[in-house]
Formats: structure tokens, C-alpha cells, sequence
């Protein structure tokens, strides 16, 4: 088939060979490589880290993927070539999370990080209300992808993880997106009152009752707060006036 000629076509380009001469960790890895190349060509959005370990004439493959068609083709591909291994792959996401599979940044601003740890470098941004997927946690610390596809690590406090039924329950709601650079939700409505939280331009908030004055909105962990209308636009009516695609959202 197709992926069989892609990868043989690899192994020729390269020099290599999958014949005798090449043991069975050998052949493995060279197949896992080119899979790799197929599916997971750029790091920053597909998770794809395994390796190959023989031990006692036992070959075992280790590692972790959210790529579900590399690690199925994986498995055909050394099946084809009479191979026989312990898949010890995991496959993303993990099974610890549960359904909370999802998530809503629940933070005005949430830094996404290469690795866990506030002083490591920064990948991108996610505001408020940017629904995320969960893929793993360390600590304190959630491997998560955003909207573009990006994978990095956040604080598990600026997420609030949801199943996808919650999430979509979410989606379905009537939503305002804040249009201005910067602002404060309010724990009253009036500007004197304290803050729940300071808020961007494109945070999203869940609406509970609509003002002339005042929005009254719901946070993605249910805190309750309230927003100058003035300073608020209905999310649909935004999504369906700017040229991008936020289906995801």
C-alpha cells in the first residue's frame, strides 16, 4: 500500500535496508523513524517520543504519542516485517485524567511553557475561555494543546479541566467575548467593587443575564462576576465577522 512504498522509499533515500543484516531494534527503529517523519513531522503539534529496548531477547517499545496512527501503524508495520515486540507505548491522553480530557483557561491570561516550571521558556498565550485539550499532568503542571494545535505545559491552575460532554454543554451557551485591551470583572455592578479577576481583549465569559449597564457572567469554574456591556460583544456575533476559524472555540 501506500505508507508500505512511503516508508521503503525512506529507507532507500537514506541508505538503509531492512534486510538480515539489521537486527530486530534496528529495523524497529527505522521504521519507527520514518513513521515518525510521516505523522509527527513537526514537534511543536504532534507528541511522538519512543524507544526501542531489547532486553533478554525481549524487544519492547517505550514512550508516549497522541498520534493514535502512529502507534497503530507502528504495530502493522513490524507485524509485516515478522517482528515481534512489547508495545509499551502509551498513548495520549493518559488514562489517570479520567474523562476531564478538556479544558477552559480560567485565568485572564494563561502562559503556555516548552516545559513544566514558571521559569521555562514561553511557546504562546491562551485567554480566558480558550478551550484546551488535557494530554497528560506532572505536579502541578498540565501538558495540554491549544486551538492552534500547539503543545505546551501550563499551570493546572489556569485550566479547569471538563469532559467533552461538559465542554460542549459550554459551547452551546450564550457567550461574550471582552473588546478591549484590558479590564476588570467585578464581584458588583459597580467599578468601586472588588475584582474577580483582571480580563483581556478576546477573554470569553458564559452570559447568565444580560444589562443595559451590566453583564452578568460566569467564569469556566462558575465564579459569578459582572462586565460593562459597553465593553462586551456577543461571541456568535463576533465569530460569524472575522475571517478566521474559531469552530473550535
Amino acid at each position: 500500500n501506500y505508507l508500505t512504498l512511503m516508508l521503503l522509499s525512506i529507507y532507500l533515500i537514506s541508505g538503509c535496508t531492512l534486510d538480515s543484516e539489521n537486527g530486530p531494534a534496528q529495523r524497529t527503529t527505522l521504521i519507527a523513524d520514518s513513521l515518525k517523519a510521516h505523522f509527527a513531522p513537526d514537534g511543536r503539534t504532534a507528541h511522538v517520543k519512543y524507544g526501542v529496548n531489547e532486553v533478554d531477547g525481549i524487544l519492547s517499545i517505550v514512550g508516549e504519542t497522541d498520534q493514535h496512527e502512529f502507534k497503530e501503524q507502528l504495530a502493522k508495520q513490524l507485524d509485516l516485517e515478522g517482528i515481534q515486540f512489547r508495545d509499551s507505548l502509551v498513548l495520549l491522553p493518559e488514562q489517570s485524567l479520567g474523562t476531564k480530557t478538556w479544558g477552559l483557561i480560567n485565568v485572564s491570561v494563561a502562559n503556555l511553557r516548552g516545559k513544566p516550571g514558571h521559569s521555562q521558556e514561553l511557546v504562546t498565550q491562551c485567554v480566558l475561555g480558550t478551550p484546551v485539550r488535557i494530554l497528560k499532568k506532572s505536579n502541578s503542571w498540565y501538558y495540554i494543546q491549544s486551538p492552534e494545535l500547539y503543545l505546551a505545559w501550563v499551570d493546572e491552575a489556569a485550566v479547569y479541566p471538563l469532559s467533552e460532554v461538559e465542554l460542549n454543554t459550554w459551547k452551546t451557551r450564550e457567550r461574550i467575548l471582552y473588546h478591549n485591551d484590558y479590564g476588570i470583572v467585578y464581584t458588583q455592578k459597580d467599578e468601586k467593587s472588588d475584582a474577580v479577576s483582571d480580563i483581556v481583549f478576546g477573554g470569553i465569559l458564559a452570559l447568565k443575564s444580560k444589562g443595559s449597564k451590566w453583564h452578568e457572567v460566569i467564569y469556566p469554574d462558575g465564579r459569578i462576576g459582572y462586565v460593562s456591556s459597553a465593553l462586551a460583544r456577543d461571541f456568535q456575533d463576533w465569530a460569524t465577522h472575522v475571517e478566521l476559524d474559531y469552530d473550535q472555540l
